[in-house]
């Protein structure tokens, strides 16, 4: 475990450190007869793919994010990773930083997603943040929304629904 741990730390590493080279793939065994492969898109997100599943990083929308399905607000997506593993399932997590207040930007998220058929499931609201979490028959998504410097910040966490 230490070993194959210690194989994917330094290819995550090597792939971080090759992010401004271009696009590039480096091929890793994993001391299982298995092997993962580090893959840098060219403008700074990194792919790891093995056989329990792959994840993803960058800016903007994350890989394979299902956008015609999970309606996003507007705005500077900041950070994203997303992760596929080989039953299928899927999550994402991405950062969306938009102009106005918590409460304004809590609405205007969750809007979308039910104006798009979601239903709201839970919330939870103070003067600081607000997280709500909306759901669909082949989705689930939580907001969480709070102030930054350059006005709300709006983290998206995406996964199949479990049928």
């Amino acid at each position: 475990m230490t070993r194959r741990f210690a194989s994917l730390s330094a290819a995550l590493v090597t792939g971080i450190l090759l992010t401004g080279c271009g696009s590039v793939t480096i091929p890793i065994p994993t001391g299982d007869g298995g092997s993962v492969e580090v893959d840098t898109n060219g403008d700074g997100g990194v792919t790891i793919d093995g056989d329990g599943g792959s994840v993803s990083t960058g800016s903007g929308l994350p890989k394979g994010f299902p956008a015609d399905e999970v309606p996003v607000i507007e705005g500077r997506v900041t950070a994203a990773v997303a992760i596929k593993q080989a039953d299928g399932t899927q999550g994402y997590t991405f950062s969306v930083v938009v102009d106005g207040d918590v409460a304004s930007a809590a609405d205007k998220a969750s809007g979308l997603l039910t104006d798009a058929g979601y239903e709201l499931e839970n919330s939870l609201e103070s003067p600081e943040s607000v997280v709500r979490s909306l759901g669909s028959d082949a989705w689930l998504v939580v907001i969480t929304v709070a102030a930054v410097e350059q006005g709300s910040g709006v983290n998206y966490t995406v996964a199949t629904r479990e049928r």
